[in-house]
């Protein structure tokens, strides 16, 4: 067996399966967990605003916030650290200092990515170095690619939890904030906007909610 044909071996023999588990173990959680799950990523959120306000105490200056970024640390999902961190910044962006910061890791993902990590790195041995660390990295990240879809859709689901808490309402900003998700200083995808506008509909919405729960 060549080294080619070891990867493609490999791959349909020990890959596939564990991935098709891995997925099923993660999707079942997040649905049969959903509000504990929600809640996590809501907390991780304030607990990033409660950053930015002792900063604030400590430099005795008020800070106007532009960004909320979940940005997704590849490198410690390798090395068994929080997955996410939750920055707060100001307009300056990736050019300025984070205004605060929360490391955040989803275990419900993270703890069955590991596992899988540990799985083909064991199951490549079989392979008689044919298979390398990079081809066994490679693969992960390709799967990392597939659970970082997952969490963007939590995010956009915490949002209505989000957005009813007082760390959201007390949140101060000029013009709007822009909540994020994505790699860390790489793409990111925008998942809801606080402006003037969006918090005067959602506070109509919640209004109308009361009205009709009475």
């Amino acid at each position: 067996m060549n080294k080619e044909e070891a990867l493609d071996n490999y791959i349909e023999h020990e890959i596939i399966e564990r991935s098709k588990e891995l997925y099923s173990v993660v999707m079942e959680y997040f649905i049969l967990q959903r509000q504990e799950v929600v809640d996590g990523f809501v907390n991780s959120f304030q607990k990033c605003c409660r950053d930015i306000k002792e900063s604030q105490i400590q430099n005795e200056e008020k800070v106007t916030v532009s960004y909320i970024q979940y940005s997704l640390l590849i490198s410690n999902v390798l090395w068994n650290k929080p997955a996410y961190l939750v920055e707060a910044f100001d307009q300056d962006y990736y050019v300025g200092k984070p205004l605060g910061q929360y490391a955040y890791d989803p275990k419900w993902m993270s703890d069955p990515l590991r596992n899988f990590y540990v799985d083909i790195q064991q199951a490549a041995k079989k392979y008689m170095l044919r298979i390398s660390p990079i081809e066994v990295e490679s693969i992960f990240l390709t799967e990392l690619k597939k659970h970082e879809k997952v969490m963007k859709v939590l995010a956009k689901e915490a949002i209505d939890t989000l957005i009813d808490t007082d760390e959201y309402q007390e949140l101060h900003y000029e013009h709007e904030v822009q909540f994020r998700i994505g790699e860390y200083r790489g793409a990111t995808d925008l998942i809801f906007t606080k402006n003037e506008r969006n918090d005067e509909l959602w506070r109509y919405v919640r209004g109308v909610l009361s009205n009709q729960a009475r």
